[in-house]
């Protein structure tokens, strides 16, 4: 009852103040992870717990977290490598490359920013935060949408202590204001609700929602560029 009243109180704040409807969203975030913390999720059951520590030691199977949803997903270890390696296999999005091309990449990335800085187009300190360290190749791993058909995986690349991590991180950081207060970019399905509550069709109209397919990777470079 009082974190209703609670939520309540703070949807009246949120709109009565006209506040910007992300901001709206990272305040309702941060509450709700408050509220969390406060009232603990009760621990499992022993035998649950058993039974997930059995399930970690078998080797032909693989625990993972669906990819939508709070689930846990057991699947057949050589169905999940099989997956994964469909994935990879994928010459239009995926190269096969000769060697490990991190060294080459740390030196290529520290020669730029230095030329950059050099050149004054770059401050010492952007320099710092763009600069890899001790680089390693990124980690890939697939988590399975279960609410599709086969449940396919989706790619994860884990980047953070890659060569271009840092340079992705700051660049990000630059162009997120760009975006902020956009009317076509949303950044969770409530804000998507929030855009079309008032959104009135007409009878020969319907709402079509597109589902891309490995979209960053589809993404044209030449194409990214200009638009930068």
């Amino acid at each position: 009852g009082n974190k209703r009243e609670s939520f309540a109180q703070l949807e009246c704040s949120l709109k009565t103040n006209h506040i910007y409807p992300k901001t709206q969203q990272l305040i309702r975030q941060a509450i709700i992870s408050m509220l969390a913390r406060k009232d603990p999720t009760p621990a499992l059951p022993r035998k649950e717990i058993t039974a997930i520590r059995e399930l970690k030691r078998d080797q032909f199977i693989v625990m993972l977290l669906a990819d939508k949803g709070r689930l846990t997903v057991v699947m057949d270890r050589n169905e999940y490598i099989s997956k994964a390696q469909a994935l990879l296999s994928d010459t239009s999005t995926y190269q096969l490359a000769s060697g490990n091309p991190t060294k080459k990449l740390t030196l290529t990335i520290n020669e730029e920013l230095q030329r950059l800085l050099t050149a004054k187009e770059i401050t010492a300190q952007e320099q710092w935060r763009m600069r890899p360290g001790d680089a390693h190749l990124p980690k890939f791993y697939g988590l399975p949408k279960i609410h599709k058909e086969g449940s396919p995986l989706r790619s994860i690349v884990v980047l953070p202590g890659t060569p271009t991590y840092n340079i992705a991180k700051y660049l990000w950081h630059k162009l997120q204001p760009l975006i902020s207060y956009s009317q076509y970019s949303i950044s969770n399905p409530l804000q998507f609700m929030d855009k079309i509550r008032d959104v009135q069709l007409a009878p020969e109209e319907i709402m079509i929602l597109f589902d891309v397919t490995a979209l960053f990777t589809s993404i044209d470079f030449d194409l990214a560029m200009n638009t930068l």
